[in-house]
C-alpha cells in the first residue's frame, strides 16, 4: 500500500494503518509508509513539478527522472529489474500505470534498462482535466488524448533509452551534452537553435538521432558523443547526416 498511495502518504492526505493479529493471537496496528526508491541520481529534467495542459485546463505535473539502486529493504518494489523499471504514473498520488516502456518509446523491457525509473505524478481536483482511466480504475485508458500529452512530455524530455553504461547510472555522455548545450546557449548569438537527440530522417520512420545540433547563423556543427573512444566507423556515420 505505501507503493500504490505513495504520493498520498507522503502528501499527509490520508494515513493508512493495518490492523492485525498474528499466528499468536497478538493484535497491534502498523502505520503504512510511504516507499521510496534508492535513488543513485537524477538526470535530465530531475525533479521538480510543472504546470501544463493535457487539452482541458492547467494541471500540475511532478516528475522524477533518475538512475535507481537495488533496494534490498524492499521486498518487491523498486528492486532495480525488470518489473520494477520505466515510467510510473499516479493520478493525485495514487499509482495508476507502472512499468511503461512499449507504450512510450516503443521498445520492450529489458535488463539493461534496470536503472531507469520515472514517476509522474498529475494533480487536478478536476479528474476531467487528467487522462482517463479504465473502467475498473485499474489503469489509463489506451489513446486517451490527454495520456497521450504526458507520453510525449516523456518523450521531449528522454527521446531515447540507452543501455546503463557505468556504475554512476546513466550514460555520462548525457550530461556531457546536457552541460554543452548550457554552455553554447550562453556563448552563442542569436539567432541560433541548440537541440540534444536532433531527429535525422523526417520521411522514413528510423529513429536516429544527432546527440546535438548546432545552427548559428549560416553555420551548422553536429556533435556525436562516444563512449571512452571512437573508430573510422563514427567519422562516416557524421558523414551520413550531412
Amino acid at each position: 500500500m505505501g507503493f500504490v498511495y505513495y504520493g498520498i502518504i507522503k502528501q499527509n492526505k490520508a494515513t493508512i494503518t493495518i490492523a492485525y493479529t498474528d499466528r499468536e493471537n497478538n493484535s497491534g496496528t502498523e502505520i503504512v509508509e510511504a516507499l521510496e526508491p534508492q535513488w543513485k541520481k537524477y538526470f535530465g529534467l530531475g525533479k521538480g513539478e510543472t504546470k501544463c495542459d493535457l487539452g482541458a485546463g492547467n494541471i500540475i505535473l511532478r516528475h522524477e527522472f533518475g538512475c535507481i539502486s537495488n533496494n534490498n529493504e524492499n521486498y518487491k518494489y523498486y528492486k532495480k529489474n525488470m518489473s520494477s523499471s520505466g515510467v510510473k504514473i499516479r493520478l493525485n498520488g495514487r499509482l495508476i500505470e507502472y512499468n511503461l516502456f512499449k507504450e512510450i518509446w516503443g521498445i520492450e523491457k529489458h535488463n539493461k534498462y534496470n536503472y531507469l525509473l520515472i514517476r509522474i505524478d498529475l494533480i487536478s481536483e478536476d479528474q476531467n482535466k487528467l487522462p482517463m482511466t479504465r473502467a475498473t480504475k485499474n489503469g489509463l485508458r489506451q489513446g486517451d488524448i490527454r495520456l497521450n500529452k504526458v507520453y510525449s512530455f516523456i518523450l521531449e524530455h528522454l527521446p531515447q533509452v540507452t543501455a546503463e553504461i557505468d556504475s554512476d547510472g546513466i550514460d555520462n555522455e548525457v550530461d556531457l551534452f546536457i552541460e554543452l548545450e548550457r554552455i553554447k546557449q550562453q556563448q552563442l548569438d542569436d539567432p541560433k537553435t541548440i537541440t540534444r537527440e536532433q531527429k535525422v530522417f523526417k520521411a522514413i520512420h528510423e529513429k536516429v538521432r544527432i546527440d546535438l545540433y548546432i545552427k548559428n547563423k549560416d553555420n551548422v556543427i553536429i556533435y556525436e558523443g562516444k563512449k571512452d573512444k571512437t573508430t573510422p566507423k563514427d567519422v562516416y556515420q557524421l558523414k551520413m547526416y550531412c
